[in-house]
Order: C-alpha cells, then sequence, then structure tokens
C-alpha cells in the first residue's frame, strides 16, 4: 500500500470510528491556502471539531501522533480559523488528532491537540 493509499485508507476508517462514536461529519479535506483539515466534525455535545487523521502501518517510525509537529498544530489552527470565518461561525471548538494502527483490525484512538 502506498503512503497516499494509506492516507486515504485512514480517513475512510476515521470517519467511520467517529461516527459509531456518536460525532457528524460535517466537511472532508477542507483546503485553504495555509493547509488541509482532514475531518470537520460536531460531537454528540454538538460542539466543533478539527480533525488531524494520521495512520501508520506499523509503529517501526513511532505513534501516528508523532508525526503532528507543533508548526503542524499552527498550520491546523489557521485553517480551523478561517472555516469559522468562512461559514461566520463564534462557536465553541476544538483541535483532535485521529491515530490510527493498521492492522486488523485497525486500532483507533483520539488525542486532544489543544
Amino acid at each position: 500500500m502506498t503512503w497516499h493509499s494509506l492516507g486515504k485508507a485512514g480517513e475512510l476508517i476515521a470517519a467511520h470510528f467517529l461516527r459509531q462514536k456518536g460525532y457528524r461529519i460535517i466537511q472532508q479535506n477542507f483546503k485553504t491556502k495555509c493547509g488541509e483539515i482532514d475531518i470537520i466534525a460536531r460531537d454528540r455535545k454538538k460542539q466543533l471539531v478539527f480533525i488531524e487523521v494520521k495512520t501508520r502501518s506499523s509503529l517501526h517510525l513511532g505513534q501516528p501522533e508523532e508525526s503532528v509537529t507543533p508548526e503542524k498544530l499552527v498550520h491546523l489552527r489557521r485553517c480551523a480559523q478561517i472555516y469559522l470565518s468562512q461559514h461566520r461561525l463564534h462557536c465553541s471548538c476544538r483541535l483532535e488528532i485521529l491515530s490510527i494502527i493498521w492492522g486488523n483490525p485497525p486500532t483507533c484512538k483520539i488525542i486532544p491537540a489543544d
């Protein structure tokens, strides 16, 4: 499996996992000049959540979430601000990382990024 196809498969697994946890997916792959947000959703409490999905086929390079650098978090926050501005939203929101280890079944965990 290529890096790109692993990432796309991870995003599909992430969306399914989030729906099982009660999240409602609003948008996937929101692109801005600052970067991209993988998934935008609302949780069970209706809070807006911006989600970065990281998928690894093994732990050889460490946990997936370890690849989210401080610089990446800055870009994600900027993208989130752009989304809020474009949609004229003034609401509580948060940033999460959804870490996926590819396997049968895949292992998923949500990590707060704020």
